[in-house]
């Protein structure tokens, strides 16, 4: 668990003397994984560099959370725009992202199915983490609505490996694990297991082309992608099985 700004400052993040103060065990937690260890600063702007998301003039951050991913858009684009349904990780946002001398950037409260933007306002969208959770096909006609023609967006959803490891190797949460196998097999659109296959099939019905869906860290906008790769944020694979794919793909006309 983070005990101190010392260990963030390693990392690479400027933050406020008390940004830690008064942070559940979880969040707490939370930050240890996302903020420290491989995840410097450092690492977060090479995997967008990668990933070929840079020199765009307005970006979301569509479930930007506490900012990690915000703070390096932001170093590689003109405007920022993060919005999230958790105050209190927004909260966290702002002050990260003032920490760190960003003012490129902007943070609202909204859901993704919901999105406060007019039409064709964005010329690139990055989720991280969050896309699953929502429900899908309306989120995706957000993404589109709210992207200009050509824009970019970026997702990424826990597959099958991911749910093999929960159940073999994380005991307390086998039981969310099971509800997930269990809205995938009742064929629901949220809180379910993405496949390759269901991914860009959504992606094509509305109305994005998909440049690439890989495993996490291994998708580029870019043919010829910036080295060096960093290595993903997650394993791979987990008895052989892909855990977390990417998508890369773009508004179509």
């Amino acid at each position: 668990m983070v005990t101190s700004r010392s260990e963030l400052e390693a990392c690479g993040w400027s933050v406020p003397e008390d940004f830690l103060d008064g942070l559940s065990d979880y969040e707490r937690d939370f930050i240890r994984l996302e903020f420290t260890g491989r995840r410097t600063h450092q690492y977060y702007l090479d995997r967008l560099r990668y990933l070929d998301f840079c020199g765009m003039e307005r970006v979301l951050d569509a479930g930007c959370g506490m900012g990690q991913w915000s703070v390096a858009l932001a170093a590689h684009n003109a405007l920022v725009f993060g919005v999230d349904l958790n105050a209190g990780r927004l909260a966290l946002a702002k002050r990260l992202a003032a920490a760190m001398g960003c003012g490129n950037t902007a943070f609202q409260r909204a859901r993704l199915e919901a999105l406060p933007y007019p039409a064709k306002t964005f010329d690139g969208i990055f989720c991280y983490g969050v896309f699953m959770f929502t429900y899908m096909p309306r989120t995706l006609v957000e993404f589109a609505r709210i992207l200009k023609p050509g824009g970019k967006l970026y997702v990424n959803a826990n597959s099958f490996g991911w749910y093999i490891h929960l159940l073999r190797d994380v005991p307390w949460n086998r039981r969310p694990a099971l509800g997930i196998i269990k809205n995938t097999l009742l064929r629901r659109k949220q809180a379910i297991i993405v496949s390759e296959r269901w991914l860009r099939a959504r992606l094509d019905e509305h109305g994005f082309d998909v440049v690439a869906v890989d495993s996490e860290g291994d998708v580029s906008f870019s043919e010829h992608p910036s080295p060096p790769q960093p290595e993903p944020g997650y394993q791979r694979r987990y008895l052989g099985v892909r855990a977390i794919i990417e998508a890369a793909a773009l508004r179509r006309a």
